[in-house]
């Protein structure tokens, strides 16, 4: 007769996690294993047995056999039980926290616990929040959860070795694009550069503090007028008004702002630029990071501070607060060929002009409109792109990323500076296909259209 043993249905049914599976056996089995496991089934009287587990929620299966003492084995049985299972849904109740969040108007988060809300609440109500720069970068963060590094960044000036300040009036800002740190030894003397004839201009190694303080000097060390050059500060350059100076040398003198292009650093790669700033040979500043590896994108805009012995913080979050008027920030968001198509600037302008209730009425990135009130200085706008870029030169080396203008291009004579022998192609709209003048047939005509409009 071949060994056997039954499992009794009524113990496949589930009521809980920790369940029993039992049944009768022959009684000349004397063991038996659970998946190959054994040791886990008793046997109670002489007949039956009895396998105590654990059920994880859903589907459970266990293969079962059992042997007499030859061994002899018999068939696995398969066992299958299932415990039932849900899907958590949290419900947020209303408490005393939520009680005192309304006089703060800060909600809780999705799935945020009282404890995590608590200390959301205390810090919100300490948090220097308010209507500008600052108060909105403590504010957003706060309501996303996020909780400021308050000393993420700090900067000291440096004592010689005679112990006093390397620079007594030094001054940081951190804008959405560079950090500016000024003092008075920044100072560039004898800067020299050779005029470019095609434009008139030269190129400044560093970025003036102030225009008017620029000085130029011709071959022969003379002065030249003020009144014979204009200077971009923001772009570091110097046109001039005649040709009388076209292909000479030049040197200019001008005190700076050393200027440090931070996107895309972390906290330990702007330290350490920040701390190659020398004044006489010394170096300027000790600065000091939270943590290193923490990307500069979180940094807090800081307007111009002054620095002192003691160190001046900046606070660390990841959230950004940029004034969409920034000049230099949108400039850093056109694309390789110098226009706003396709970038964060034309969804910012779409977005302003979908959710603002005042102005923007008319807001279309690349059009302009007609505006008599140009008196208020309340008022502001986004860059109108009249002349769009058609195209740019690269390099015909695949790997290379880097793009040229015209000049670049004539200047290397149609070449990359970078690989030598690998020529520049152009990359855009192809050049026969670019008109000038009144272009096509009927291209003056006006046209009208009917758009119905309720009075």
């Amino acid at each position: 007769m071949a060994l056997a043993f039954t499992i009794d249905p009524a113990s496949l049914v589930v009521s809980n996690y920790a369940h029993v599976i039992q049944g009768t056996r022959d009684p000349s089995i004397i063991t038996m294993t659970v998946d190959d496991v054994s040791g886990r089934i008793t046997f109670p009287t002489g007949n039956t047995w009895r396998l105590e587990v654990i059920l994880r929620p859903g589907t459970n299966r266990f293969r079962i056999r059992g042997a007499d003492a030859a061994p002899t084995w018999t068939a696995y049985q398969a066992v299958e039980v299932e415990l039932p299972s849900y899907e958590t849904d949290e419900h947020a109740f209303f408490n005393v926290f939520d009680e005192h969040a309304l006089l703060m108007a800060l909600r809780r988060n999705p799935g945020e616990k009282n404890w995590e809300y608590r200390n959301r609440l205390l810090t919100f109500a300490a948090a220097r929040t308010g209507a500008h720069i600052e108060g909105l970068f403590y504010a957003a963060a706060l309501e996303l959860g996020i909780k400021p590094t308050s000393r993420a960044l700090g900067a000291k000036i440096r004592r010689d070795s005679n112990g006093n300040l390397v620079d007594e009036q030094s001054y940081w800002q951190l804008t959405p694009v560079y950090v500016y740190i000024d003092a008075f030894g920044l100072y560039q003397t004898r800067e020299a550069h050779l005029v470019e004839p095609r434009t008139r201009s030269i190129d400044l190694d560093e970025t003036p503090k102030w225009s008017e303080e620029v000085r130029i000097y011709n071959a022969q060390d003379d002065l030249v007028s003020m009144r014979r050059y204009d200077v971009d500060v923001e772009n570091r350059k110097v046109v001039f008004t005649d040709d009388e100076l076209n292909g000479t040398w030049v040197t200019a003198h001008y005190p700076y702002r050393y200027r440090i292009d931070y996107r895309g650093m972390n906290l330990g790669e702007l330290k350490t630029a920040l701390e190659a700033i020398t004044v006489g040979g010394q170096q300027l500043l000790d600065v000091t990071v939270s943590n290193s590896s923490l990307p500069t994108l979180g940094l807090m805009r800081q307007g111009r501070d002054q620095l002192s012995r003691s160190y001046q913080y900046i606070s660390h979050a990841m959230v950004q607060v940029t004034p969409l008027d920034d000049r230099v920030w949108q400039k850093s968001l056109y694309n390789v060929f110098g226009g706003a198509y396709g970038t964060k600037l034309e969804r910012y302008a779409h977005k302003a002009a979908e959710r603002s209730n005042l102005g923007w009425d008319n807001l279309v990135l690349d059009e302009g409109y007609w505006d008599v009130d140009v008196e208020n200085d309340t008022l502001d706008f986004l860059p109108r792109l009249w002349d769009p870029v058609f195209g740019r030169w690269r390099c015909a080396l695949a790997s290379s990323s880097e793009y040229y203008t015209l000049v670049d291009y004539k200047k290397y004579n149609g070449y990359c500076p970078n690989h030598p022998g690998q020529p520049l192609i152009f990359v855009g709209v192809p050049l026969p296909d670019i008109k000038s003048g009144i272009c096509e047939a009927g291209s003056l005509y006006g046209t009208a259209a009917e758009v119905a409009e309720e009075l």
